[in-house]
């Protein structure tokens, strides 16, 4: 079935009240793809005028969607053609790019291809879609209209492919990612392989169109790579990394003395520099964040993690701490806090950081020796503690979180029972003061480790299966999929449904996925030992599966949940500056090969995917 679309063709004429910016004629054209019938192509050019200098340009373009919004498809996805201008999705019926429009074409010699904009499926027989656009122009100057003349042309029912890819890597030793993220034209998988007893941090990257695997590279050092951010324009010319983790623990008999690192990669996997850093006793960073609105332009990054306090070296006692970073690593401060109640205690608020709207960020984990659940809010610019930190009456470990669209907060984590049998996973909404309002307990899953959110607001998390039984016998990673109503009296969170990957294999570990609204993919990892057949003790599987997670290897998973919430009361939370810490920088990214082999032998593996057609999930 097809649906027709009304496109506008968009040129700039002078207008009276910025005539002096805007005496150009700039031209925006929308074309077809040929091989996307979902997509069009945006092309740019510059007529020339008396204001149309290199020195004047035009540096931001907003196309909206402007139909009755219960007749106009969402744009389900933006990408952008060279490194000069960056495409964001901004909102579900804006497409925005960025970059210096006027400097790069007068006199239309050539178009430019800016980028390409694709819609999302719908049911619609025919759908009109008009759109508008406005171009910012730089130091204050005002906007730039641009006026449209109508054209149409059909695009027919998008309908994703099945299996975007699923494919099995390793070699004869034991491969384990820890995160899967997608930036730019690449899917990237952080993880690491044990050789010979020793951990050894890997990063790899695979075709966003594709599939394909791109590159592998290995750490020369003993590592685990365990969370990663790129480094966008205009922090970085090309797609470039920044990636944490930590050198192995020497365990005699706790673990007494380690490095964390911080380390920065371009998108050939070559190292552009490296921090190793040496503090006395244990040490680890956990997280890496790069908030789409930082506080600090300047010094966009933060690191979470532990260390031992001082005068308690090379001890089972953690202190959280806190760095802000710059793309190249300058420091620019650092934060060691302390849970006032527990002065000797083990604080162990490090295992997730979120940013909040307003700049600052939440630190999570859990309390000693309660093992309460605990999140405690510091200043974007300064990490100061703001306010009380937050408790929780139950034994909670806290992981990860996102800001839900009304401002309230979304955590997941695992509830920490005395009774291991008990243990399970959580997702509990809170609101603007950190109060649990609605949640759910899956008492069939051992945890949740982070959170994720698509264009269609639904929540996107995975955990491992514990309630071994006929229909479910293995302890295979599970994604959750819940969907979030906001209400201003009782917001709910309610259990779209779940689903698991199994051809045959028995025992699984590190399922780990991505999703984000300018995606719309479930890009996912695990490792997973060698039955029926793998290339060493464990491999790993990496795929990218549409919303509804359709593959000939994916099986429903329909457990039971239950509501829960639980009580907060507030703690004193104390920090102190500290400086950078000594580190030394001897480290080198080594090329290695992966075998590969075919996951889900039904699957069609040699289709290509575009990431942006996009379904709305059913999970049947």
């Amino acid at each position: 079935m097809k649906k027709i679309f009304t496109l506008l063709f968009l040129s700039l004429l002078a207008a009276s009240k910025v005539a002096a910016q805007c005496a150009c004629d700039f031209v925006i054209d929308f074309e077809p793809d040929p091989n996307n019938q979902c997509c069009f192509e945006v092309y740019y050019c510059n007529n020339g005028g008396p204001a149309c200098t290199p020195g004047l340009n035009f540096n931001e373009l907003h196309i909206y969607t402007n139909s009755n919004i219960s007749f106009t498809e969402p744009i389900a996805g933006v990408t952008a053609s060279f490194s000069g201008i960056t495409a964001v999705q901004a909102g579900t019926f804006e497409a925005v790019f960025t970059g210096d429009f006027g400097a790069y074409s007068q006199e239309c010699v050539s178009r430019i291809h800016i980028g390409q904009i694709c819609l999302g499926g719908g049911s619609q027989p025919s759908v009109g879609v008009e759109f508008s656009a406005q171009m910012n122009i730089p130091n204050g100057a005002g906007l730039c209209s641009l006026t449209v003349s109508n054209t149409t042309f059909d695009i027919y029912d998008c309908e994703a492919p099945p299996a975007l890819f699923e494919k099995l890597y390793g070699d004869s030793s034991e491969n384990r990612p820890t995160a899967i993220k997608a930036f730019g034209d690449g899917i990237y998988v952080a993880g690491y392989r044990v050789v010979n007893g020793e951990d050894y941090g890997t990063f790899a990257k695979f075709d966003l169109s594709t599939g394909a695997l791109v590159w592998e590279k290995q750490m020369s050092i003993p590592s685990r790579i365990l969370d990663f951010e790129n480094i966008p324009p205009p922090w970085s010319v090309t797609e470039e990394f920044l990636l944490v983790g930590h050198t192995p623990f020497v365990a005699s008999p706790i673990p007494l003395d380690n490095r964390s690192f911080l380390m920065r990669l371009d998108d050939t996997g070559t190292e552009v520099f490296f921090k190793n850093f040496d503090q006395t006793g244990r040490e680890h960073f956990d997280r890496i964040l790069f908030p789409s609105l930082p506080a600090d332009y300047q010094f966009p990054y933060y690191l979470v993690g532990r260390k031992n306090p001082v005068g308690q070296p090379q001890t089972d006692v953690d202190k959280v701490v806190l760095y802000n970073v710059d793309a190249n690593g300058v420091h620019n401060w650092g934060r060691e806090y302390t849970y006032n109640s527990f002065p000797a205690g083990d604080d162990e608020f490090h295992l997730g950081v979120i940013p909040r709207g307003n700049g600052n960020l939440l630190l999570m984990g859990n309390d000693a020796p309660n093992n309460d659940g605990i999140i405690v809010e510091v200043n974007g610019f300064t990490g100061a503690v703001v306010g009380s930190g937050k408790r929780y009456l139950e034994t909670l470990d806290i992981y990860d979180g996102l800001v839900l669209f009304d401002g309230n907060t979304l955590i997941v984590g695992e509830y920490f029972h005395p009774d291991p049998a008990q243990r399970s996973a959580f997702a509990v909404v809170l609101d603007g003061s950190l109060t649990p309002v609605a949640g759910k307990r899956f008492p069939s899953i051992a945890s949740f480790k982070d959170i994720w959110a698509d264009q269609y607001g639904n929540l996107w998390t995975i955990g491992e299966n514990k309630d071994f039984d006929a229909q479910n016998p293995h302890n295979f990673p599970v994604v959750i999929a819940l969907e979030y109503t906001s209400m201003a009296a009782m917001p709910q969170l309610g259990f779209i449904g779940g689903r698991y990957l199994h051809d045959g294999e028995t025992e699984f570990a590190n399922g780990v996925i991505s999703v984000t609204p300018n995606h719309d993919r479930i890009f996912y990892a695990d490792a997973r030992r060698t039955n029926p057949a793998g290339f060493g003790d464990w491999d790993m599987l990496v795929g990218a599966f549409d919303l509804g997670m359709t593959s000939d290897c994916s099986q429903a998973y329909d457990k039971s949940s239950f509501d829960f919430v639980f009580a907060k009361t507030d703690v004193p939370i104390t920090s102190v500056v500290i400086p950078e810490p000594p580190f030394t920088t001897a480290v080198s990214m080594l090329p290695y090969q992966y075998g590969c082999s075919n996951f889900c032998d039904n699957c069609d593996l040699s289709i290509g995917f575009d990431v942006f057609r996009t379904i709305v999930p059913k999970w049947t």
